[in-house]
């Protein structure tokens, strides 16, 4: 009878271990953190110092209800540091010709590291039909 018991003991206890073994579904991000993914943009000029700090990630553009550009571009600063820019806008019409803007001065921001800076701006007249941004390091 003892053996009995003790073969049974022992069974439930394997079954109970055996039960409190399941799997666990875990739920982590695709992409691990700092990943960047740059794009290529003759638009997008960087002095060689910011350059080492920020990437081009996206850039998108359109025309709004009143036929004057918009243009959207995502950047990212993909060291750890901050990085200090200062950018400006120049916008071209369809034969190349820069457009005189009523305002074109140089902006600043701070990218923390891993931040993404969402740059908007629309452009001053119906004709510009592209645009250039220079970004450069601010100290």
């Amino acid at each position: 009878m003892k053996k009995l018991s003790l073969i049974v003991l022992c069974a439930m206890v394997g079954l109970l271990a055996a039960g409190c073994h399941t799997g666990m579904n875990s739920i982590e991000n695709a992409e691990k953190a700092g990943i960047v993914h740059p794009i290529t943009d003759m638009r997008f000029v960087m002095d060689e110092v910011l350059a080492k700090h920020v990437a081009l990630l996206q850039v998108d553009t359109a025309r709004n209800a009143n036929n004057l550009l918009e243009v959207q571009l995502e950047c990212a600063n993909y060291i750890h540091k901050p990085a200090k820019i200062k950018y400006q806008f120049t916008w071209f019409n369809a034969q190349g010709m820069q457009v005189k803007a009523l305002v074109s001065d140089w902006e600043k921001a701070t990218l923390v590291p891993g931040q993404k800076l969402y740059i908007r701006r629309v452009a001053p007249q119906p004709d510009c039909a592209d645009f250039k941004i220079n970004l450069i390091y601010d100290k």
